[in-house]
């Protein structure tokens, strides 16, 4: 009876936190069409009260429309990335920011998995920020990823940091996933996966890194994992990395935010490559933050197809 009364207020909490937050999405949806506004009545010159409110209010609904569309609708962003040294093809399903907690629980990680199972992947990678700090993660979220037959590979995200992180990673560890905590691990023969949890300081993930890659003996490409996006492409050959998997970003989520995170790390959402050699892939995430609404961006899960350059004509 207790556990049904928990759960029903969990329920409840939710619902009534994604009212809010959504609340919040308008109010700020109606901030920016009243700018709009302003502008567009100073240019026609415009004195009618009633044809503006009516124009404030029609716009604003309609980018808060838009900004509920976006986060909904999650899509595959499918790249092809030819790798240098690569034995074989293999394709990974890139997620990272699916912030579970009071908004997104166990129906949305299903979701998720079942736009996998229809992209035909070798193996999953998360980049962080599995909870948002809000709700408890709980094993039940995490169900869903036991219908994958494929390895789900793990790195923590700042907002892991929010939360009781302990309790966090042993949910984790007793799940379908796999914490890559500061190591590598090489898969298949093939791919060397180097995850890195998020710590604030810069200068120490650099060194973990660094101190992985000369450890490390074989040849294979290095793809690193790690929530923000800390290097630009052209730094990616001083560590040996032929792939950076992060997020972060979120895409901006909304806008004035894509200024400033594209000033912030140098990237904001998609592929970027150094010589097509070294690539970043900053993933715009699946789940949001703060308010339930994405501008001028889109829920993604990346689908990596990484090409061996064995496999490429010259």
């Amino acid at each position: 009876m207790i556990i049904v009364i928990s759960l029903n207020s969990v329920t409840k909490f939710s619902k009534l936190y994604y009212i809010f937050f959504l609340s919040i999405a308008i109010f700020y949806f109606f901030g920016i069409t009243s700018i709009i506004t302003i502008i567009i009545i100073c240019i026609l010159n415009i004195n009618s009260n009633f044809l503006i409110f009516t124009f404030y209010i029609i716009l604003g609904l309609f980018l808060t429309l838009i900004g509920i569309y976006n986060e909904q609708n999650t899509i595959p962003d499918r790249k092809k990335i030819t790798i240098k040294n690569l034995l074989k093809n293999i394709t990974i399903a890139h997620l990272t920011d699916m912030h579970l907690g009071a908004i997104y629980g166990k129906e949305f990680v299903t979701k998720i998995v079942k736009i996998i199972q229809n992209e035909n992947v070798d193996i999953v990678i998360i980049t962080g920020d599995m909870v948002d700090g809000n709700i408890s993660l709980t094993n039940e979220m995490l169900e869903p990823f036991n219908m994958l037959n494929i390895p789900v590979y793990y790195v923590t995200g700042n907002h892991e940091e929010y939360t009781n992180k302990n309790e966090t990673l042993n949910i984790i560890h007793n799940s379908y996933l796999t914490h890559i905590q500061n190591t590598i691990i090489n898969v298949d023969n093939n791919i060397n996966l180097i995850g890195i949890d998020y710590n604030p300081n810069i200068e120490d993930v650099k060194m973990i890194l660094n101190n992985l890659i000369k450890n490390n003996n074989n040849n294979f490409p290095n793809i690193f994992c790690y929530h923000v996006p800390i290097f630009l492409p052209k730094n990616l050959n001083e560590f040996n990395i032929s792939l950076f998997l992060c997020g972060h970003t979120h895409g901006g989520q909304v806008f004035p935010l894509h200024i400033l995170y594209k000033y912030m790390y140098g990237v904001l959402e998609g592929l970027y490559d150094h010589n097509k050699i070294n690539y970043i892939y900053c993933c715009s995430g699946c789940g949001t933050g703060w308010c339930p609404v994405r501008f001028f961006t889109k829920s993604k899960i990346g689908i990596l197809e990484l090409i061996s350059d064995k496999n490429i004509l010259y």
